[in-house]
């Protein structure tokens, strides 16, 4: 099981590598479409419900750059999750975090390299850097919510080390009370072995 839980998350690792790989390989035109098309969704959301006086063709405009480069930073950002976690069995956390996002780092470099040879598409070092604010982002996210799980377990934990002293401090005042109850039956027993043996002498 421990096996299976170590090795488990670097299948989808390497399946969202081929994915965003996939993605890269697409067409300028195709590419700039699929984007176009998301990016037409949203503005005609915002245009029925918060932006009215701003025209479906304003917001497409003002958005798809920016829903782009939302798509980058999605992309790296799911990636370095699922890096972090197929490395998390199998060292601490912040050499996984350091590990995810050195190879993060390497495939997005790989990525625009990659784009540089499609049609319609260029590499460029500034989509590395978006890529990489993705991939940042996601390890603020990580390490926050890390250290917020380890500390309740932590408090978790001081809860029962707490719990199992006074239940050990109440077992030695039990005891000792039981002790004591023997001491005094011991006592009685005694002094009343004394008082038949004084009473026995009297009647010598």
């Amino acid at each position: 099981m421990s096996v299976i839980r170590r090795f488990f998350w670097f299948v989808p690792t390497v399946v969202w590598m081929i994915v965003i790989f996939q993605f890269s390989g697409q067409d300028g035109e195709l590419s700039a479409g699929l984007s176009y098309k998301v990016t037409a969704e949203i503005a005609d959301f915002l245009h029925v419900t918060v932006l009215r006086d701003k025209s479906p063709e304003e917001l497409i405009e003002t958005l798809h750059p920016v829903v782009r480069k939302g798509a980058h930073m999605t992309e790296y950002a799911i990636l370095m999750t699922l890096l972090f976690l197929s490395f998390f069995f199998s060292m601490l956390a912040t050499r996984s975090a350091a590990v995810s996002i050195v190879i993060s780092f390497i495939y997005a470099c790989f990525d625009e390299l990659h784009q540089s040879y499609v049609s319609g598409r260029e590499g460029r070092f500034e989509d590395v850097c978006i890529d990489m604010t993705g991939v940042l982002i996601a390890v603020a996210l990580i390490l926050f919510i890390y250290s917020a799980w380890q500390s309740r377990h932590l408090k978790k934990e001081e809860r029962l080390k707490e719990q199992e002293e006074e239940a050990w401090d109440e077992q030695i005042r039990l005891a000792r009370e039981e002790g004591a109850k023997l001491e005094r039956a011991r006592l009685r027993s005694e002094m009343k072995k004394r008082r038949e043996a004084r009473m026995y002498k009297r009647d010598d």
